[in-house]
């Protein structure tokens, strides 16, 4: 088994979201939320030169700089390799790359209503 077939929450193969780890209510009717992703393979399969530079906009390096257009399809094309299918638009620490965001518990209210 692959290490990209092993789930990061159970350590067990993947299961089609059916493990300890899946989402507890993704339409977000008040139990969690769930963060928003972006799919891996569809900019690979559909995206021009200026899409990549158009993406490239939005991101940056940990050092700050900008990167790219060809940076960001390098990196997604490095994604990919690794068996990813979604990433994370912004941080989210239970980021399941196959299957996104698993969401997420609401805070209860406080008893001042808010």
């Amino acid at each position: 088994m692959k290490i990209d077939e092993v789930c990061k929450f159970t350590g067990k193969e993947y299961d089609c979201a059916r493990c300890d780890g899946h989402k507890e209510d993704w339409t977000n009717k008040g139990v969690s939320t769930i963060h928003m992703g972006h799919s891996v393979s569809g900019p690979i399969m559909r995206n021009s030169k200026k899409d990549w530079c158009d993406m490239a906009k939005y991101m940056t390096k940990t050092d700050g700089s900008r990167l790219t257009g060809e940076e960001v399809q390098i990196e997604f094309m490095r994604y990919h390799a690794q068996g990813w299918q979604t990433i994370p638009m912004k941080p989210c620490d239970r980021w399941c790359y196959r299957n996104g965001c698993q969401g997420h518990k609401k805070a209860a209210a406080n008893a001042n209503g808010g």
